[in-house]
């Protein structure tokens, strides 16, 4: 019994470097023993009378085909292929787009209606997609292309983590190959959205900047891809990778789920979920483990994690800030290996009687009155702005949403929970101060003035600086006092892509047809 299993599995895996068939050879029987320890496989040779014709044979090597990855097929549509025809008649031998086309052209009309025919003909239709991409590509950039520049460019297109780090790397073909005949089963008929992202990660690694070669431009032309590529290469400028980790409360008292995000320029490449049980430590484990997450991609892309936006509901702002907390290993302080922006998550889960809308065209009124207002600095509230809640609203009632960034010098004895919320709805950017007030209310109003144009990152440098007991005269100690949650062009584009996608199906990346 286990050889009949053993020899079934091998017909149908095929054996590596046995040639274009399999039959009862040296080499079929050496991989029968190596796989079969209760049995001793042998074989005998008939010398009876000659079979005419060809030798016999047991079975087409599927592993012949991967191995001429370079021809008309790639090893990713080999394996697709061989898995289309298995069940379909008259296929053997089949291992080219000729072949194939061959034996589809002398199919009658009724069998060309039979749903394994009908996928089949789509598979032929992709590999004319894939071949004509590769054509391309190998003229645009074969000169230059290395396996570490198709591991880039992988990582950047969203391929899944176990391609981009394959050994050894797959070729042009079979990324192409992948690309396309693993699309997504949610996408929109005829977009190749990964092809895409991918043609276009590879431009934006070889070409110059804002330079794309007319190869290119006349492929997205044809393929009807312009306006996606260009859309691409729009937000993979400047290619910053950056982290974005979304302490997500689903509207309750405790943190559930870290949602990790990783940006390439503002393309959102890679997505993940860290369940998360309550507490703070259960929060920073699962903190921890969105942050290895990253590096894996990153390494895998050729790039170092530095920049970290942790996004917290409005409850965790009251807590110490996210770059003091101890997530990496559990021990060491976000913040001293990482440069942390803190946001506040109302733009991704607005707080009740709010609409997601309204706090999107708030953030997007708040980037406007930055870029167009001659003040520099927040709009400092005093002691009696904050005396009450009441005193507030006052306050903010009289002053357009998302018109500035409001700072806080020191936190009111009572009820600042209540108050912090109403300022973030009305303004998603905030700077109190990290413990209760600051030593000197003059000097940090005048040090945040000073460097107004470079916050946040003057922050981030003041409280990485502190903690290594250097700081020097270009940050003053002041901004290591203060803390913020900030809004920017990033934060924005982020969220409004996060709201946009919330009617789409989640990012399976499920093949289109299961043959």
């Amino acid at each position: 019994m286990n050889l009949s299993v053993q020899l079934a599995e091998l017909l149908e895996d095929g054996v590596a470097n046995a040639g274009e068939f399999l039959a009862v050879d040296e080499q079929l029987i050496k991989e029968l023993r190596s796989r079969i320890h209760t049995q001793e496989p042998g074989s005998s040779v008939f010398n009876g009378v000659p079979v005419p014709g060809e030798s016999l044979w047991l079975a087409y090597n599927v592993r012949a085909a991967v191995q001429r990855s370079t021809g008309s097929l790639g090893s990713v549509a080999c394996e697709r292929l061989h898995k289309l025809l298995g069940p379909l008649e008259g296929t053997e031998g089949i291992n080219s787009r000729k072949r194939l086309a061959d034996w589809l052209g002398g199919l009658g009309e009724e069998r060309l209606g039979h749903p394994a025919v009908r996928r089949v003909l789509e598979f032929e239709r992709d590999l004319g997609i894939c071949a004509s991409a590769v054509a391309v590509l190998e003229e645009t950039f074969g000169g230059a292309l290395t396996d570490d520049l198709l591991r880039k460019a992988a990582a950047r297109a969203g391929f899944p983590l176990e391609v981009v780090v394959r050994v050894p790397c797959l070729s042009l073909r079979d990324l192409v190959e992948y690309a396309v005949l693993h699309q997504s089963a949610v996408a929109t008929a005829g977009q190749h959205r990964t092809l895409v992202h991918f043609v276009a990660a590879l431009a934006h690694l070889i070409s110059p900047p804002d330079v794309l070669p007319r190869q290119l431009t006349a492929w997205a032309a044809t393929s009807g891809a312009t306006t996606a590529l260009n859309s691409r290469l729009k937000e993979l400028s400047g290619a910053t990778p950056r982290l974005v980790l979304v302490a997500a409360d689903d509207g309750g008292e405790n943190v559930v789920r870290v949602e990790a995000s990783l940006l390439f320029g503002s393309a959102v490449v890679h997505t993940a979920q860290f369940p998360c049980e309550p507490g703070l430590s259960a929060l920073a484990a699962a903190l921890d483990g969105a942050r290895e997450w990253a590096l894996s991609w990153l390494t895998a892309a050729g790039e170092r994690l530095v920049s970290v936006d942790v996004s917290v509901p409005t409850f965790l702002l009251l807590d110490s800030p996210p770059d003091e907390w101890r997530v990496v290993r559990g021990r060491r302080m976000l913040g001293v290996d990482y440069d942390v922006t803190t946001r506040w998550s109302g733009l991704l889960t607005p707080p009740p009687g709010v609409s997601l809308d309204d706090m999107l065209h708030v953030g997007s009124q708040l980037l406007s009155s930055l870029r167009t207002k001659d003040q520099a600095g927040p709009s400092w509230l005093d002691s009696d702005d904050l005396s009450s809640v009441e005193a507030l609203l006052d306050v903010l009632g009289r002053r357009r949403m998302g018109g500035c960034v409001w700072g806080v010098s020191a936190l009111p004895e009572k009820d600042f929970a209540l108050m912090l919320e109403e300022l973030l709805i009305h303004t998603p950017a905030l700077i109190w101060p990290r413990r209760g007030s600051v030593p000197d209310t003059r000097a940090l109003h005048d040090a945040v003035a000073e460097h107004w144009e470079s916050l946040p990152e003057k922050l981030v440098r003041a409280f990485q600086q502190r903690l290594e007991s250097s700081l020097g005269e270009d940050v003053p100690g002041h901004l290591a006092d203060i803390r913020t949650t900030w809004h920017d062009a990033h934060w924005q584009d982020f969220c409004q892509r996060r709201a946009g996608r919330a009617v789409i199906a989640p990012q399976d990346v499920t093949p289109k047809e299961q043959a």
